[in-house]
């Protein structure tokens, strides 16, 4: 920036030339020019010049009072007299005024030097006080504590942090002196004060002593001038670390807490019992917690008692032998409030003075010192095993922290121990399980999530020829029959082991070792990891049932043959009836006789529903009971086409697919044969038209069969009973052989007829249902061996 020059001067020869000697020096600079009083105080203000450069003596006013002027500014500007007209004196004079340099004007080749060293005089100055703001900013903002030190030991300054970190104010420290914050008796200090004599400096960790008399732990940087012999004077930088040791002092705390449970884990590897167990950890959790007594008390969860044991810890054995080898102790029941508590909350709690009143008389009895106690329980299946006790002879922090480190100290005891209580059982139970493997006739084996064998029993030599080692390994896949796979099983498929399972559901053929195959029932079980449900392996029990198979088998082809000889028996009772109906119509052919045709008509259209059944029969899979709407149907469009008529018949089904058992069919179609003649004959005689209803509906165990006719009604004193028409005293006979309720109405409206019967079922697949039931019994069977 170029330099702001302010001439004072009522000669204008004189400006000039001393422009001209300013821009010969090359210098870069900027003026204005005033001759006068007024214009030069407006030109201070307004200009704001970096240096004046001021004649002497002008009209009204001269050197001195220019430099009074300026003088009285806040801010003073560097003044330079340029004259020819004064003494030696005078020159004198002014510099003492305030002026910073004195140049003759029969002299001005100096003009150029001087200005130049004003001006980097100035500047030097500027930065210098920026840099003493910027100090002074940063010493008053600093977050870390900053003071100046005499070398006698006096504080002379102090900055806002210091004074908030020792608990002062500013005028409370400078009273301090510096052995007054720092202890003599700190090993650390007398090294700092050596390194100081020495070298005037240190650097590293120190206590403070704070106002309240506690220790602040700080890092500090000191430096101090040293002269001949003695400090003469330097300054202290601290920073609190008292958040950052507690850090790390946690993160420690957390490291050691990572190595106990890894030596903790490593004592279970060890193998022992449960109080070896116990003894071990109690050891190691003493020696972290840093507590000088230690005690574990067994508890029974199904009576909730409470015993002492004889495990203990201690590292003061001068301390506590006497409290320990207490017969007292040794035979306590422990159910005290503490322990109780301990118990029935599942967590660990500290307490810093022990009570008497809550606790045996032994632990606060005169001579013991014990104050301060830690309970937390061993928790395992949820419910407290041990509970473990620590004390101490005076009063010791424990803080939230040290609680959750004993939870998860506990918690990680628990779970070892029931890992390796589990661990035992296991082995016990894979003992017996080995023993029942190798002992049963069906042949017990194990397979990976892939299907390969990891366990097979001996029976498998036996059953199929391979030694347990020669199955081992191989995929149970290559063993099975090709048609018992289904397509899309095979071994890189996920979910492999659902596939053999589902192979597992039917009976399949296991190949042998020389070949063929057996066949063989699988019970098989998913061994499901616990966390991920993913399946570990998979527990099977294979059943040879080859000479079951073979039975079922030639029951299956009895039951085929018998099929086939009844389809055949009911083929030709079909067709011998066909004949003896044909033998019949050519009887009524030949016959001159009204009546004898109209009653052989009517045998012959009763032998046809009887024909129709049997039809039925052998073209159904069930030879024992029938779809009863089909046959309803057939016989009204046998009789519709048998029975010439006038009238114009229309017909209405409402018919449910019930199935019916031969010996009711056969009734309930020759009584719905007899019915249907006796209306399309009589019910509409005279009329053009006629409606006939059929309905068939299931009501409970009952079957309903119901006509129901819009003709002419049955005559007045009409009764079944009664009746000397043939058709009649068939419709009454068969009621009873169906053991059926037949009702009937009669009037304007038509006839409505109701045969109401019991639906049983005695056939030969109620046998084959229960020969398949005998199945599942045995197959269940097998699932409880």
């Amino acid at each position: 920036m170029d330099a702001k020059i302010l001439i004072l001067e009522d000669n204008r020869l004189d400006v000039e030339l001393i422009v001209s000697r300013l821009k010969q020096s090359g210098m870069p600079f900027e003026f204005t020019h005033v001759d006068s009083r007024k214009e030069y105080e407006d030109a201070l203000s307004d200009y704001n010049p970096t240096l004046i450069l001021s004649d002497f003596k002008l009209p009204d006013i001269n050197g001195f009072e220019a430099i009074e002027i300026n003088n009285e500014r806040e801010k003073t500007i560097p003044l330079i007299i340029i004259s020819g007209a004064i003494g030696e004196e005078n020159a004198a004079e002014v510099i003492k005024a305030g002026a910073v340099d004195f140049i003759s004007k029969d002299h001005p080749k100096r003009l150029p030097h001087s200005v130049n060293r004003i001006l980097k005089e100035e500047e030097a100055k500027k930065q210098a006080l920026r840099l003493e703001r910027r100090l002074t900013y940063l010493f008053e903002n600093s977050l870390d504590g900053m003071m100046f030190i005499l070398g006698d030991g006096d504080i002379m300054a102090v900055n806002p942090a210091a004074c908030k970190m020792l608990g002062y104010n500013e005028s409370d420290i400078e009273e301090l002196r510096r052995e007054d914050i720092l202890s003599e008796e700190d090993p650390e200090v007398q090294r700092a004060f050596s390194s100081l004599e020495n070298e005037g400096k240190y650097r590293g960790k120190l206590g403070l002593v704070c106002k309240n008399g506690t220790l602040l732990p700080v890092e500090i940087t000191i430096n101090f001038e040293v002269g001949n012999t003695d400090l003469q004077g330097g300054y202290a930088i601290f920073r609190d670390i008292s958040t950052q040791l507690a850090h790390e002092k946690a993160l420690q705390k957390e490291k050691d807490l990572q190595k106990l449970l890894k030596e903790i884990g490593l004592i279970f590897s060890e193998g022992g019992d449960t109080e070896s167990y116990l003894e071990r950890c109690l050891n190691l959790i003493g020696d972290f917690l840093d507590w000088p007594l230690g005690h574990i008390c067994l508890t029974n969860h199904i009576s909730g008692e409470i015993m002492s044991s004889d495990i203990w810890y201690c590292s003061d054995t001068e301390q506590f032998k006497p409290f320990i080898m207490s017969p007292a102790m040794h035979s306590l029941k422990r159910d005290d409030a503490y322990i109780r508590e301990a118990y029935d909350q599942r967590k660990p709690f500290y307490v810093e003075q022990l009570d008497e009143t809550k606790t045996s008389e032994t632990m606060v009895s005169e001579g013991n010192t014990v104050q301060s106690a830690i309970f937390f329980p061993i928790t395992a299946w949820n419910e407290p095993i041990a509970i473990m006790e620590f004390y101490s002879h005076r009063k010791r922090d424990c803080n939230k922290e040290m609680l959750g480190h004993l939870e998860v100290i506990g918690g990680h005891v628990g779970q070892l121990l029931e890992r390796s209580i589990a661990q035992v059982l296991m082995e016990e139970q894979e003992s017996m399980f080995r023993l029942m493997a190798e002992n049963s006739r069906d042949m017990i084996s194990r397979l990976d999530p892939d299907g390969f064998f990891i366990y097979v029993s001996p029976i498998s030599e036996e059953l199929f020829g391979y030694k347990p080692e020669e199955l081992m390994g191989t995929n149970i896949m290559e063993h099975i029959h090709p048609e018992d796979l289904g397509e899309e099983t095979t071994s890189d498929q996920p979910e492999f082991s659902q596939k053999i399972m589902e192979v597992f559901e039917n009976p399949y053929r296991f190949r042998e070792k020389k070949g063929a195959y057996k066949w063989v029932e699988t019970l098989g079980k998913k061994v499901l990891d616990t966390n991920t449900g993913i399946t570990m392996e998979l527990q099977t029990a294979t059943r040879d049932i080859t000479e079951r198979k073979k039975i079922e088998q030639s029951v299956e082809d009895a039951l085929e043959e018998k099929r086939i000889l009844l389809m055949e028996i009911h083929h030709r009772v079909k067709n011998n009836l066909a004949v003896i109906s044909g033998m019949m119509q050519l009887q009524a052919f030949q016959s001159e006789n009204e009546e004898v045709i109209d009653e052989l008509l009517n045998s012959q259209t009763r032998i046809k529903s009887m024909a129709i059944i049997h039809e039925l029969l052998y073209e159904s899979d069930s030879f024992s009971k029938l779809n009863f709407k089909d046959n309803i149907e057939k016989i009204v469009k046998h009789i519709s086409r048998a029975i010439q008529t006038d009238t114009e018949i229309e017909l209405e089904f409402d018919l449910m697919p019930i199935e019916v058992s031969m010996d009711k069919g056969i009734p309930c179609a020759l009584i719905l044969n007899e019915l249907l003649i006796n209306i399309y004959k009589y019910a509409f005689k005279g009329r053009d038209k006629g409606r006939i209803e059929l309905i068939l509906k299931e009501e409970n165990d009952w079957v309903v069969l119901e006509l129901i006719d819009n003709g002419v009604g049955l005559p007045q004193n009409f009764s079944v009973e009664n009746s000397s028409t043939l058709g009649m005293k068939l419709v009454d006979v068969l009621s009873q052989q169906l053991e059926a309720e037949f009702e009937y109405d009669s009037g304007d409206f038509g006839t409505h007829f109701a045969i109401r019967f019991q639906n049983t079922e005695r056939d030969l697949e109620k046998t084959m249902e229960q020969f398949k039931m005998a199945k599942v019994v045995k197959k269940n069977d097998l699932k409880k061996q």
